[in-house]
């Protein structure tokens, strides 16, 4: 009997607990109220979101262990600089419109091929988008390095859009392309609005 009782209590413990319960959670939520404040004129908000996003992991996993691997250390930190300014110039007004308008609801959180996902729902009126986070741990931190959007990856997506530049061009005319593409970002989110992707 003794047993039994210990077994219920176990089982009701696994069914009371949220399923999304962690730490990948918190920092989604922190990401997202910056994301949802930032006006686009407060400097201190890029630096703020930053401390949530691991720009370094995104950029490896965006280019591809093949073209990463083959970049001097300068090399990388100048694609890791260029290409998280292309991420705040095109993406936070996007995102900043995405959940400024809706309320996000969290699903679930799990290890996946060593990453962290976390499942939410954006509501938004009455319709509903999927969005998923991948994270990754480092130095007990959990950081984001990609958004899903209804199926629609940031990091797949510019990844081969990135690495089919790089198949026709030198890092230097890629790294110029990188930096010119946030330049015309503004004009571009203005002609998207709305768009996450």
């Amino acid at each position: 009997m003794k047993y039994i009782t210990i077994i219920f209590l176990f089982v009701l413990l696994m069914v009371a607990t949220p399923a999304y319960a962690g730490q990948g959670e918190d920092t989604v939520e922190n990401l997202v109220k910056i994301l949802i404040t930032w006006n686009g004129t407060d400097q201190s908000a890029y630096s703020e979101a930053a401390k949530y996003i691991d720009y370094r992991v995104m950029s490896e996993r965006v280019l591809g262990q093949e073209h990463w691997h083959n970049l001097s250390s300068s090399q990388k930190n100048e694609f890791v600089d260029a290409f998280q300014h292309l991420i705040e110039k095109r993406y936070y007004p996007r995102w900043h419109r995405l959940f400024r308008n809706g309320h996000i609801e969290y699903l679930n959180e799990q290890e996946v091929h060593g990453d962290t996902l976390v499942r939410t729902q954006l509501k938004i009126g009455d319709s509903s988008k999927n969005t998923n986070w991948t994270l990754t741990k480092a130095n007990g931190e959990y950081k984001v390095i990609s958004l899903q959007v209804n199926g629609r990856d940031l990091v797949t997506r510019a990844g081969r859009r990135f690495q089919k530049k790089l198949a026709t061009c030198e890092f230097k005319d890629f790294l110029a392309w990188i930096k010119n593409q946030s330049v015309h970002s503004l004009s571009d989110n203005t002609a998207n609005n709305g768009k996450t992707f």
